[in-house]
């Protein structure tokens, strides 16, 4: 076999038109396009990062706002007892000064009766002493001087009691 020249000159070309277009056609592109897939990972892996980040910080958030939503429930609440300590005070101090004007206003009823019955139990006593006094002495006695005389011994009767 003999080598010949213009033969290896055309595989020479040959193969630099074969590995041209190869590269032209299929390395080009290929390459082209694991870039692009490539920058879309990174894309993607930066996407991933950023939205861990932020989700991070909505925690983070989250919590601040659910303790500061504590506090302000416990301080809305704490409120709410002082007022109802303080409402249930007022309404205490409002009973018993109803209860006092009540017992006040008992006290006077009760006292007027008590005047009333003992006015009229002395007249009823001073009635039947003149009566008796009557009967037995047999003539008119004046029921003024006989009263006169019983309210100094009714008074002290009375105080006793």
């Amino acid at each position: 076999m003999d080598i010949e020249l213009p033969q290896i000159l055309f595989q020479i070309v040959n193969f630099g038109v074969v590995v041209g277009a190869l590269s032209f056609l299929l390395y080009k592109p290929v390459k082209k396009m694991l870039e692009e897939r490539s920058n879309r990972i990174e894309e993607a892996q930066k996407a991933a990062e950023s939205t861990l980040l932020e989700k991070k910080s909505l925690d983070e958030t989250k919590k601040r706002l659910l303790s500061e939503a504590e506090k302000d429930a416990q301080a809305i609440v704490d409120e709410a007892k002082k007022d109802a300590k303080r409402i249930e005070k007022d309404i205490i101090a409002q009973a018993k000064q109803v209860a006092a004007e009540e017992i006040e206003k008992e006290k006077k009823q009760l006292a007027d009766e008590y005047k009333t019955t003992v006015k009229q139990l002395r007249q009823a006593f001073v009635t039947e002493v003149a009566a008796m006094t009557e009967k037995v002495l047999g003539e008119a006695v004046d029921e003024k001087v006989i009263a006169k005389k019983l309210d100094k011994d009714i008074d002290a009767v009375i105080a006793k009691i």
